[in-house]
């Protein structure tokens, strides 16, 4: 899958999670363009959301967490995020980035590399299980 068809993927998981917040916040708005700290924001709760996918946790019902890329600190090491929205096969999966760490020191998941970029490899379920249940 080309780089162009899945920016325009994740935007379209950004839409369909700004749709959802608007319902109980309509003043949330998705942060277009260059900006990497997260992907949207929420004035009323002045809180922030990364938006995450992962086309094979459909089928494999795991999701990779990257944590270094190009011998750099990844995703889950840099976020500004207050709030992660992962897409799965089941729904949208809210968690905060510290309990995804949590989660991946206590339940020893296995570390995979991934081209240039190591990751965690999360059960969803167990992932589930550190999450917030129902939406923000």
């Amino acid at each position: 899958m080309s780089f162009q068809s899945l920016l325009s993927m994740g935007h379209n998981y950004e839409e369909k999670v700004l749709k959802v917040l608007r319902k109980k916040y309509p003043l949330a708005a998705r942060i277009h363009g260059q900006f990497v700290d997260y992907d949207i924001w929420i004035p009323e709760l002045h809180e922030s959301v990364e938006v995450k996918f992962d086309k094979k946790s459909e089928e494999t019902n795991n999701i990779i967490i990257e944590y270094e890329r190009n011998r750099k600190p990844g995703d889950i090491l840099t976020t500004k995020a207050n709030y992660w929205c992962i897409h799965t096969a089941s729904g949208f999966l809210w968690i905060r980035p510290i309990k995804i760490i949590e989660c991946i020191l206590r339940e020893e998941c296995k570390d995979i590399k991934v081209n240039n970029a190591r990751c965690y490899l999360i059960p969803i379920h167990v992932l589930y299980s550190y999450s917030i249940r129902g939406e923000l």
